[in-house]
């Protein structure tokens, strides 16, 4: 669905209570930052106990020989949702992340419906009215 229309059913709704597209800009600069968190900063190596529960990943070499490596994360939230297309964006640099489980926070009843359809498991409605730490991340 185009913005204008997506924006045009959020107003009919009465939803449009803020509107702060993600530029793909802000996605580009997101998927860099995952790669150099796993690739950089120790994420994926010894050191962080439990880190299992969250992330894991795997590596293998592809055809020419060349070291491929994947990352898992296991959940995933984004709270102010949207339409979805952080969760649809993020892959890592070069495609290299892959989430399990999808959760978002959306207060617009016609997005928090749209992502359900799309297996997104919505955690809460309002973000100020949700309680985080009572919410099993398995």
């Amino acid at each position: 669905m185009k913005t204008c229309k997506k924006v045009r059913v959020l107003t009919q709704n009465n939803e449009d209570f803020e509107w702060y597209p993600t530029t793909d800009e802000i996605l580009s600069a997101m998927n860099k930052d995952l790669h150099l968190m796993f690739t950089k900063g120790n994420l994926s190596r010894s050191g962080w106990d439990n880190k299992q529960r969250f992330f894991n990943h795997d590596w293998k070499r592809d055809d020419k020989g060349k070291d491929k490596y994947t990352y898992q994360i296991y959940t995933f939230l984004d709270v102010g949702a949207g339409d979805g297309r952080v969760f649809g964006a993020i892959n890592g640099e070069n495609g290299d992340v892959k989430i399990d489980k999808l959760y978002g926070i959306e207060i617009a009843q016609s997005q928090a419906d749209d992502l359900i359809n799309r297996d997104v498991f919505i955690i809460g409605r309002d973000f100020f009215k949700t309680t985080l730490i009572d919410k099993s991340i398995a």
